[in-house]
């Protein structure tokens, strides 16, 4: 069944029975500022009107060609195979071509890990039977890693002369959206939304974005989150004009470094599956692979 709700009341739904790895401040933002109509959150009750599940649908992104995304939010283990086809996955995907996308993700694992009891033929036969029957197949597959050695104990590389660090201004936002759109493009595990949207969530989480300049050129950046003891390295990238340089190797560095001084003990990460010098990178910096997550998706 679905219903309205309160954002309050569906974020702390979302924390009660997570789905995925996402940490309160993406939800929040996902729910307020990537969805670009109410129709796109979709809250589902049963027939008393406890909940259910929350998800959002994100089409708020730079690239108007690339595929709006249905996020699983929160759901409760009882939600049925049927109510999730009938009341999340049809009401995503009239959604998403209502927006003019003309394709829709959803990332499986996200969906599995919250929910399983009300599947009768089992979680995984469940869920991949549900996405096949409505026209999903493997679009990409990303992997999650984990760090929970000690800090960096080494001296910090140093940088080459004239470079510096930079923490996020106001005066930067332009060229750190426009340096993420030259960095992402034709990444499908990595959405960025337009300058407008970019610039209300530049400053959402601590300890935030991190740029690294060339004089005045932005070559690299890093995006950092933390809560308590648990750390993310939730974006990192070089533009292409500085690839093959080893900045990659400087970018993790000091994102670890940071999120250790803000306390953070374990680190996480999401690349892609098929990125081998990022897994390469990440492996040399002992994160281990956690979790494989495979993303479906389907024309529109």
């Amino acid at each position: 069944m679905r219903r309205a709700l309160a954002l309050e009341d569906a974020l702390a739904f979302a924390a009660r029975h997570p789905v995925g790895h996402l940490d309160a401040s993406i939800r929040r933002r996902l729910l307020t500022q990537l969805t670009s109509a109410p129709q796109g959150t979709i809250v589902v009750g049963d027939a008393r009107g406890a909940l259910l599940l929350v998800a959002t649908v994100v089409d708020v992104i730079a690239d108007r060609a690339a595929p709006a995304e249905l996020v699983i939010l929160g759901a409760r283990a009882d939600l049925s195979s049927e109510t999730f086809a009938e009341e999340v996955l049809g009401p995503a995907m009239a959604f998403a071509r209502a927006v003019g996308r003309r394709a829709l993700h959803l990332r499986r694992p996200a969906f599995g890990a919250g929910i399983g009891a009300g599947i009768d033929a089992g979680i995984d036969a469940g869920i991949d039977a549900i996405l096949a029957r409505a026209g999903f197949s493997l679009a990409y597959e990303t992997v999650f890693m984990r760090r929970t050695s000690a800090p960096l104990e080494v001296r910090a590389p140093a940088l080459p002369p004239a470079w510096r660090w930079a923490p996020l201004d106001d005066a930067l936002v332009s060229s750190v959206h426009e340096a993420l759109v030259e960095i992402f493009l034709g990444a499908p595990s990595t959405t960025i939304p337009p300058l407008a949207e970019f610039r209300r969530g530049a400053f959402a989480s601590q300890p935030g974005w991190h740029v690294l300049l060339d004089g005045e050129a932005l070559a690299g950046v890093v995006r950092l989150s933390a809560e308590g003891s648990s750390g993310e390295v939730r974006i990192l990238g070089r533009r292409p004009a500085y690839r093959g340089r080893g900045l990659g190797a400087l970018l993790l560095d000091h994102g670890l470094r940071v999120l250790a001084g803000v306390g953070a003990g374990e680190i996480t990460l999401e690349v892609a599956a098929t990125n081998e010098r990022a897994l390469a990178l990440y492996r040399g910096f002992d994160f281990d692979v956690v979790e494989r997550s495979p993303t479906f998706g389907m024309a529109l």
